[in-house]
């Protein structure tokens, strides 16, 4: 497991380079917001249209050989935007992103609770936790670089760097990691039972899951005008990098919380859901310090409600061999709101304001408790579920 955890500081430094400046480095290159959106949606409609197709070749061919494409993509999309300098080239770096998400996503995280976890929720739950942190060190780390490169080097310097440090995670993951263990016998009872199985299991749980999916997006949905708010309120450009490093802190804390606490109760979904969506009103209404620590605290919110997200989709989905398959079609749902959501939230701050913006991002959560609520009376949980 600690040759695992490498692997993901490696790749969520690079990460944490470009967290920073994602927006701003597009818009200093002649990009308006707008046009922003449309890439952050480009981004998220490609990794749904091969996230069932590759959860899918992941079950098949393997989950590392799926995060070893996953990272590839990733490594090439942000070398593309490195060098970038008009809305096409841009285009195609998110959509080498996009490619990027769907081959990794739920692989990722079936490969670490079927390699590492062995199926075991309680380690799984410690496994996850710990990755969680890491990553946001990780992140953390390189949103503190990203500032430095960019007083010496420039913005630009920031994305290549990202490069190199993904590529150098895909080269540990080829070389230390293991392979999942599967036989062919396996693979043929995938392809013959697997697309009955998971239609079931989604239908099933369709309305359930698009609740949890929509509390989950409104981080990435907001997250494209927090930049040119918080430089609107007062930071600088070259401090984004440190203030990006500030927030991480508090993600670090809510991953740490959310290992502490019971996993067999929704509760803290309900909470972080309502008080999350405040913070967001807070953030678009606030000062400068006022406006940092609202997203704080939001990160804060989020990272403690990711892990029980991921524990519920890993409950449902009990056959190993469909894990992948299963999350993918999770990220599908989730990809479709996200296309939607992030050019109409772009729409609404360029005519209407941030407020209005965050204030409907919070009703949205609010909407999304309260039916969660009810869908959840309506569904017979194990005690290791709820």
């Amino acid at each position: 497991m600690k040759k695992y955890i490498i692997k993901i500081f490696l790749e969520y430094f690079g990460l944490g380079l470009t967290i920073g400046y994602s927006v701003i480095w597009p818009l200093s290159r002649g990009l308006d917001l707008t046009q922003v959106a449309i890439l952050q949606s480009c981004i998220f409609i490609t990794s749904l249209l091969f996230e069932v197709p590759t959860g899918i070749w992941a079950d098949r061919y393997g989950k590392k050989n799926s995060i070893t494409f996953g990272l590839l993509f990733n490594a090439l999309g942000f070398l593309t935007i490195t060098f970038a300098h008009t809305f096409i080239i841009f285009f195609v770096g998110s959509i080498l992103i996009g490619i990027s998400r769907a081959f990794s996503s739920g692989a990722e995280e079936a490969y670490t609770n079927e390699v590492f976890a062995e199926d075991d929720e309680r380690k799984y739950k410690k496994i996850f936790s710990n990755i969680a942190i890491v990553s946001e060190i990780g992140i953390f780390l390189g949103s503190i670089s990203a500032s430095l490169i960019t007083i010496r080097l420039g913005v630009q310097s920031v994305f290549l760097f990202a490069s190199v440090s993904i590529f150098f995670s895909l080269i540990y993951l080829i070389i230390f990691l293991p392979s999942e263990k599967f036989t062919k016998n396996d693979s043929k009872s995938f392809i013959v039972n697997d697309p009955r199985r998971i239609k079931d299991e989604v239908f099933k749980y369709k309305k359930f899951l698009l609740v949890f999916i929509s509390l989950s997006i409104l981080l990435e949905s907001a997250r494209v005008v927090w930049q040119p708010h918080l430089i609107e309120v007062g930071w600088s450009q070259a401090n984004l990098g440190f203030i990006f490093a500030g927030l991480r802190v508090f993600s670090i804390f809510g991953s740490f919380m959310a290992r502490k606490l019971s996993i067999k109760s929704l509760r803290s979904i309900y909470i972080s859901g309502i008080f999350g969506g405040l913070f967001l009103v807070i953030f678009a209404t606030g000062t400068k310090y006022l406006a940092f620590f609202a997203i704080g605290s939001y990160l804060f919110m989020e990272n403690y409600f990711q892990l029980h997200q991921s524990n519920y989709l890993l409950r449902i989905a009990i056959q190993k061999d469909t894990r992948s398959t299963f999350l993918s079609a999770a990220n599908l749902f989730r990809n479709i709101l996200m296309a939607i959501t992030s050019p109409l939230l772009i729409f609404i701050v360029a005519n209407v304001g941030i407020y209005a913006a965050m204030l409907l991002l919070f009703f949205s959560k609010l909407f999304s408790v309260l039916i969660l609520k009810i869908e959840q009376r309506n569904i017979i949980y194990s005690d290791k579920v709820v």
